[in-house]
């Protein structure tokens, strides 16, 4: 008999890059297996397929996962989360988790000791329990350490990126470092920096969550907790297996270690060793949940956009962007690489259209506003692969 393994993907997050990973994982290792994968978009198409116990929930938002569990749930299969927080949903939710209050925790300490205690919580998305729990950890950590914060030294993405960082920004005295909601938050704000001529690390250290592509190519390259999304949807699947041949066990959750990269947002990498966490109390998340999506504004539509079509470039494509950024004319790229005029516009409008732009110079502004190091950027990309 062949198992059919259900995947029900948030609507509004089947295409962000940092969740490609675990779908890709998630389907190679059940085609390892043998098993069929069905890509669902409402719970209401798994429960009418009358064939599944458990579940895979791809998601961030509280409000779509917190619909999608109850009606998982009402007809007795069991949800199994990927990206959102299964705690913050019930001690009966499995789930894969990536450990963001140990990263958090640790980003703070890593802040401590390079005398920085004057700390912000930059860019977090309200409706995201991922971005809840990093709240908390960061409120927790800095009063293990004897530093304030208070509301105000945490600001969310009302609109737009633009709005948080702006509001972080408004005194740039006030504080000494930021600790991002995620890369893309990271390098809006390193590059919001640079154009106040506020010096990065010198006058404000600067850490993000994801490890993404533009963080290695920002200037200064930016200091990142990993997420190993393609290790999470493994697990996910090894959870999955369990729950089919176990009826009986309720939930799982299994967490996924994390790593902190230091590079020059930060500036003090001997300072960022290992440092053991005091062991908060697990579980215990802020109750507040939000119902609405947040919609993209500009900012954060253009950072990942971006992201996403340097993902989705191969090596040549890479070469052409390099070769733009030189300022060489379309002639001489078509010469240099080999290439003709077709194939040669048919690769810049596929990477035109993934950062929804229709002109050269265009996609030039925008890649000259995000990847200031392009020294490694051919370096950077083609090793991603």
């Amino acid at each position: 008999m062949t198992h059919t393994v259900h995947i029900l993907l948030e609507p509004s997050y089947i295409k962000p890059v940092w969740y490609v990973d675990s779908i890709n994982s998630l389907r190679a290792g059940a085609a390892k297996r043998h098993y069929l994968v069905q890509d669902c978009y409402a719970a209401d198409e798994i429960v009418k397929a009358h064939s599944a116990s458990a579940a895979i929930v791809i998601s961030t938002s509280d409000g779509w996962t917190q619909n999608a569990i109850a009606t998982l749930k009402r007809s007795g299969i069991r949800p199994i989360l990927v990206g959102a927080v299964p705690q913050s949903f019930g001690y009966d939710v499995s789930g894969t988790i990536y450990n963001r209050r140990a990263s958090v925790e640790q980003l703070v300490h890593y802040f401590s000791r390079m005398g920085r205690d004057r700390i912000a919580l930059v860019g977090l998305n309200p409706v995201s329990s991922n971005d809840q729990e990093k709240q908390f950890a960061f409120i927790s950590a800095m009063a293990q350490l004897g530093l304030e914060a208070a509301s105000g030294d945490i600001f969310p993405v009302r609109h737009d990126l633009d709005d948080a960082i702006d509001a972080f920004l408004a005194a740039p005295s006030r504080y000494n470092g930021a600790i991002c909601a995620n890369d893309y938050v990271a390098v809006a704000l390193l590059a919001e920096s640079a154009r106040r001529k506020i010096r990065i690390p010198d006058d404000l250290v600067v850490a993000g969550f994801g490890n993404h592509l533009l963080g290695r190519c920002s200037k200064p390259t930016l200091t990142t907790a990993t997420m190993d999304y393609r290790e999470m949807g493994v697990q996910a699947l090894t959870i999955w297996e369990t729950l089919q041949a176990n009826p009986k066990v309720s939930a799982i959750v299994l967490t996924v270690q994390h790593q902190i990269i230091c590079r020059g947002s930060t500036g003090h990498p001997e300072l960022a060793e290992t440092i053991g966490t005091s062991g908060l109390p697990a579980g215990q998340y802020p109750n507040q949940r939000l119902d609405s999506s947040a919609s993209l504004g500009r900012i954060n539509r253009e950072i990942r956009s971006l992201e996403q079509c340097l993902r989705l470039c191969d090596e040549l494509d890479y070469k052409i962007i390099c070769e733009l950024l030189a300022g060489h004319s379309y002639e001489a790229i078509g010469f240099r690489l080999y290439l003709s005029r077709s194939a040669l516009s048919r690769r810049l409008k596929k990477m035109y259209q993934l950062v929804d732009v229709s002109s050269r110079s265009s996609f030039l502004t925008l890649l000259n506003k995000y990847i200031a190091n392009f020294s490694c950027l051919m370096q950077t990309v083609t090793s991603a692969q």
